[in-house]
């Protein structure tokens, strides 16, 4: 019994060797490609912006019907260099919307995109309060926490794509339905990629056409 026992085991333990063997070390798993600093300034983004909530009643009498609200805009990202408080780098913009179905406006800058560039040159904004509105008169407005991820050619390091995403968003302040006098209060999500410049309406590239950009 003690003689089977080994023998098992012994089988055991050379199967387990050989799956080792084979599976080995994952030689050619990729390692993540650094981007470099400022990679990504002047890159445009186009943004989408989806707002749910409620409307709050003037009197405080309730909440009112559920709302839903969206926007599509357009972000040109800009690099500023390291500093002492942010030892990797910024990336920042306002956000380029429609707000009449005539006219285009960009947001002030205590309601536009300000990030922080992290060690592996992505980048992070912790409760950004951002505004974004529509071509109706609709308004998303409220402290949300976004990122921005930047994609590089792994041989050349020059820079092929951005992607925006919202990790939390609340619609709150002056988020608004433009059919009816109520605030809207709910959550909100932002999303978006890189595009080129050919693909921005001219509107919103008359809104930045003195910034340091081409």
């Amino acid at each position: 019994m003690a003689n089977l026992r080994s023998s098992v085991l012994t089988r055991v333990a050379a199967l387990s060797l050989s799956v080792a063997f084979l599976s080995g070390p994952a030689s050619g798993a990729s390692t993540p490609v650094t981007v470099g600093p400022g990679v990504a300034n002047c890159v445009w983004l186009k943004v989408k912006a989806r707002g749910s909530g409620y409307e709050l009643r003037l009197d405080s009498a309730g909440l009112g019907p559920k709302r839903t609200i969206t926007a599509e805009c357009y972000m040109q990202l800009v690099w500023m260099a390291a500093d002492a408080d942010h030892p990797h780098g910024q990336y920042g913009g306002p956000l380029l919307c429609p707000v009449d179905f005539e006219n285009w406006a960009a947001s002030p800058m205590d309601q536009s995109f300000t990030s922080t560039a992290l060690l592996d040159g992505n980048t992070i904004a912790v409760d950004d309060y951002l505004t974004f509105t529509n071509a109706a008169g609709d308004i998303i407005q409220g402290y949300g926490t976004h990122r921005v991820l930047i994609a590089v050619d792994p041989k050349t390091q020059a820079f092929k794509k951005a992607t925006f995403q919202t990790m939390g968003g609340e619609m709150i302040d002056g988020s608004h339905y433009a059919l009816t006098p109520a605030d809207v209060i709910g959550g909100y999500t932002a999303t978006g990629s890189s595009v080129t410049a050919d693909k921005v309406p001219q509107p919103a590239k008359d809104l930045v056409a003195a910034s340091p950009c081409p």
